[in-house]
């Protein structure tokens, strides 16, 4: 799953982009894994949503 800056800084959408940890103050369940992600904003249906997430990378693109 891929969010541009532009998408997470300067939209809406990005309000609602969360890094998942617990659920009801309990690690998230098995089937989830240690961290999630889930966009709340999407429109269409089938909003982004990625169980196990295991690494979040930030870089820049050469100009």
């Amino acid at each position: 799953m891929l969010f541009s800056w532009g998408e997470l800084y300067n939209a809406r959408v990005g309000d609602k982009v969360l890094v998942i940890t617990t659920m009801n103050g309990k690690p998230l369940p098995a089937t989830e894994g240690p961290y999630a992600l889930r966009s709340l904003s999407d429109t269409k249906s089938g909003p982004r949503h990625v169980k196990w997430l295991n690494r979040i990378e930030v870089f820049t693109v050469p100009k």
